[in-house]
């Protein structure tokens, strides 16, 4: 009889441990699930987005016009995110006020003082320090740098965009 309870004692203990150990393991698995996650979303968060589109682009010849087709890359910028780094070799694409809306820097200064910035088919030049509305995008411009290289001449404008 003694026997028979000690096995008895034994089975229960053993099924109690094996439940518990996976009760551990699912709890593992959980905790592992959430890291995951957010280091996902501050992985998102820190990366730089860029979207590639069509862009349509015409071409006049003999009075025939032809609408090509060609991939334009954009820097997403975050409708949440105001300060930008944008460069003239990758236009930022940011949703505003229910549209989204093409920032471009077009030139910097000789002297890095102001930057030439187009938003979506509105230009103008806003000095270093200096904020402007361009086709109802509020643009400040924070800081101006030119980059000359053997490659390409790349200009970079430090802007907050609301």
């Amino acid at each position: 009889m003694k026997k028979a309870l000690f096995i008895i004692l034994l089975i229960f203990l053993i099924a109690c441990k094996l439940e518990i150990e996976q009760t551990i393991e699912n709890k593992t698995n959980q905790i592992n699930l959430n890291i995951s996650e957010i280091n996902t979303i501050e992985k998102n968060k820190t990366e730089e987005k860029i979207i590639s589109e069509p862009k349509e682009t015409q071409i006049s010849e003999s009075n025939k016009e032809e609408k090509i087709l060609e991939s334009q890359n954009y820097h997403l910028i975050d409708s949440t995110q105001t300060n930008a780094s944008i460069s003239s070799s990758l236009p930022a694409k940011k949703w505003i006020k229910g549209k989204y809306h093409i920032i471009e820097v077009i030139d910097v200064t000789e002297g890095s003082d102001a930057c030439i910035i187009k938003v979506d088919n509105s230009t103008d030049l806003i000095d270093v320090g200096e904020t402007k509305t361009i086709n109802g995008v509020k643009i400040y411009v924070a800081e101006a740098r030119i980059f000359n290289s053997m490659i390409e001449d790349k200009d970079i404008c430090e802007l907050v965009i609301t």
